[in-house]
């Protein structure tokens, strides 16, 4: 072996093989003295091998150590806190106006500025929605108002059920005393609902308790009601409306729609007569003019008034109630007392709903003529 240690150190490249095994070779000379060491190269790559093996294992642990060390960090400083914001918007977006972030959760000057930002927005769109809630609170209270009361209107007897698709409705519907001592019925439908159809009911009726204390006839009373309404309101605007008059004394009923949904006339054997839908919109054409039909009713003689929210409402399975359904729901209780009549209607209106929001308001009238 020294022999071959000896040849190998005078080769370029220090190495010999021994046997099955290569060897490398250094030498140190001191004056007359020369040492030699010799290594396997194949430990030499073994020892080697480990030692990088060792080093990459350190750098892997110290990466994993950094690593949960910094999403530590992060959790604390940013996931937790944008986490806590994010919910805060959600609340917000769920109605849960005026809720705050607690500025102890946040400790990095930016996020603290966010929830600062995020804090004012919740505080300002709670006091809109105070604001807004006040407003919409007295305008139901003038809404409300402007109904009418259902006592002290000797001849007739009524019966309301009445439901805004939102705060305020766009149905309207009065009792008015004409001066030749007779009664007029209105249901009007403005398009649309919510506040701007409500401003355009209260024109209604300011409109038609003028046109009542000029007109007695229920045809010049809508011309009347047409041509001021089409001047007041948007181009866009429009309404339905159907009028009754009705004289006690003698049970004449003049009535005159304006393309609202059909009227029904209920005696008291039970037979029904339609009194149909027709005629232009009010708000369309400030000339028209509509046809009035004249007929007797009988003393306790019923008669149905609707607005097209009632027909239309659907249930969850977005099946319409429908007229049909209305008019017989009708027709089966004219034995029953009117409260009884109008008050299973209106459950069968609730059943079949099932919980569903209307997409339009519900206007029903039940009135019992001649009593």
């Amino acid at each position: 072996r020294f022999a071959a240690m000896r040849a190998a150190a005078q080769r370029p490249g220090h190495r010999t093989l021994f046997g099955s095994d290569e060897l490398v070779v250094g030498t140190f000379t001191n004056g007359d003295i020369t040492v030699y060491v010799s290594e396997s190269v194949s430990q030499l790559r073994r020892s080697s091998l480990g030692d990088l093996l060792r080093r990459l294992i350190g750098i892997v642990i110290l990466g994993v150590f950094a690593a949960a060390l910094v999403n530590l960090v992060l959790l604390r400083v940013v996931v937790r806190p944008m986490r806590a914001l994010v919910n805060i918007v959600h609340g917000i977006a769920d109605g849960r106006l005026g809720i705050q972030a607690s500025s102890e959760q946040f400790r990095s000057a930016e996020l603290s500025y966010l929830a600062e930002a995020v804090n004012g927005m919740s505080a300002a769109l709670a006091e809109n929605e105070r604001r807004r809630e006040l407003q919409l609170s007295k305008a139901r209270r003038i809404q409300q108002h402007l109904l009418p009361q259902m006592d002290g209107a000797p001849g007739i007897e009524v019966v309301c059920f009445h439901e805004p698709a939102e705060d305020i409705a766009g149905d309207y519907y009065d009792i008015l005393h004409l001066a030749d001592g007779a009664l007029l019925i209105c249901i009007a439908d403005v398009s649309g609902h919510g506040v701007p159809a409500a401003m355009a009911a209260a024109i209604l009726k300011a409109l038609l308790t003028e046109a009542t204390a000029q007109f007695d006839a229920p045809g010049e009373i809508l011309r009347f009601v047409n041509q001021r309404f089409a001047s007041l309101t948007l181009p866009e605007d429009f309404a339905t409306m159907a009028l009754a008059k009705f004289q006690p004394e003698s049970g004449q009923l003049d009535y005159v729609n304006a393309g609202h949904e059909s009227s029904w006339i209920l005696d008291y054997q039970g037979r029904l007569q339609e009194l149909p839908s027709g005629g232009l919109l009010i708000g369309i054409d400030p000339g028209a003019n509509w046809d009035v039909q004249r007929l007797i009713v009988p003393s306790h003689g019923r008669l149905l008034l609707t607005t097209d929210g009632v027909n239309e409402l659907c249930n969850p399975w977005s099946e319409m109630f429908g007229r049909q359904r209305l008019v017989q729901l009708f027709r089966d209780a004219w034995q029953r007392p009117l409260d009884e009549a109008a008050g299973g209607m209106r459950k069968a209106i609730e059943e079949f709903r099932d919980g569903q929001t209307p997409h339009d308001d519900l206007t029903l009238l039940v009135v019992e003529l001649g009593v």
